[in-house]
């Protein structure tokens, strides 16, 4: 399982930490994160406001799960594109 976390702050760096000692092992992603969650996730050079960005590389990284934290990829919309996508995903053609 690939989980990406965005975000840079102290909050994104607990999540990371938690899922780094989940004993399902997720490999894990970060956009844009900090020096300290370096050491726990790969991390993606692109801001956490650019939801564009993110968008591609959740389908670039195939990225199963994302974890938002602030609250600017939200109001642009990007927890409601990957919803939409993942439902596009699971309707039978």
């Amino acid at each position: 399982m690939k989980v990406l976390v965005v975000g840079t702050g102290g909050r994104e760096h607990a999540i990371v930490r938690a899922l780094k000692r989940s004993p399902q092992k997720p490999e894990l992603l970060c956009a844009p994160g900090n020096a300290g969650i370096a050491a726990d996730a790969r991390l993606l050079e692109i801001p956490s406001d650019d939801v564009q960005w993110l968008l591609a590389a959740v389908e670039r990284e195939d990225v199963d799960f994302t974890i938002v934290g602030p609250e600017a990829p939200l109001v642009g919309g990007l927890v409601d594109e990957l919803a939409a996508r993942r439902s596009s995903r699971l309707r039978p053609q």
